[in-house]
């Protein structure tokens, strides 16, 4: 087993910006909502259609959604519904968008389908900033809290992990068990040399099968070009 080594401290790429989703089946409101985002630092995600929005909220995380109601095929009420019934964008805040009276008696229902306010279109400009501001705010204190909390434990496993290895292989792999957390090591090239049982669990394979592992392929997709900056980083020392 490769010998663990200390830390090496080196500057953080950059976090990407949160992106705000919006939905319309009209090409031109799409393109009036990205003029009013603009002056955002945030990075805007089109789609054209309900099934397109669902589908977007699959691959990306999003820190608020701008959805309008009156949509032909699926509508704004029931992308609201699956999006909400998803574990990948249960928590992601929706902002219905209507126009019609009949879209507004339709809100009531929208708040039932998880939205957690709406805007009369026309929107006003200064209003879509301010209320998207909001909650992208709220999005980037969730994501550092719960960055900083999973650094402080992972480095706590590291320190108690590298003092153990200090004293034997033996005393690692033994902490290392003992520890309800992921412990593993790697080869600079990403193959998995040495996982837990816990880790093994966690990511649903054998421990006979942990040397054919290649961590990238267990993080989330939009992690992956951070997490592996920060590999690239801790190879080269």
């Amino acid at each position: 087993m490769t010998s663990l080594q200390k830390p090496r401290h080196s500057p953080a790429p950059a976090e990407p910006l949160p992106r705000v989703l919006i939905v319309d089946d009209r090409a031109e409101n799409l393109l009036a909502l990205e003029a009013v985002l603009e002056p955002l630092a945030v990075e805007v995600v089109r789609a054209s259609s309900g099934l397109e929005a669902i589908a977007r909220s699959a691959e990306q995380e999003f820190a608020v959604v701008l959805l309008d109601v009156m949509m032909p095929g699926v509508d704004g009420l029931e992308t609201a519904r699956q999006l909400k019934a998803r574990s990948v964008s249960r928590l992601t805040p929706i902002i219905f968008l209507t126009a019609l009276d009949v879209d507004r008696r339709r809100v009531h229902d929208g708040y039932a389908s998880g939205a957690v306010d709406y805007l009369l279109k026309p929107i006003d400009p200064a209003v879509v900033r301010a209320k998207v501001s909001a909650f992208v705010d709220l999005y980037r204190n969730r994501r550092t809290e719960n960055w900083q909390q999973r650094r402080r434990y992972a480095d706590q496993v590291a320190a108690a992990a590298e003092a153990a290895y200090r004293e034997g292989d033996q005393r690692f792999q033994l902490l290392a068990e003992s520890v309800p957390a992921m412990v593993w090591t790697a080869r600079g090239d990403g193959r998995v040399e040495f996982m837990n049982a816990y880790g093994a669990a966690y990511v649903g394979v054998s421990l006979q099968d942990v040397a054919s592992l290649r961590w990238s392929r267990h993080v989330h997709p939009d992690d992956v070009g951070f997490t592996r900056e920060r590999w690239k980083q801790a190879v080269r020392g």
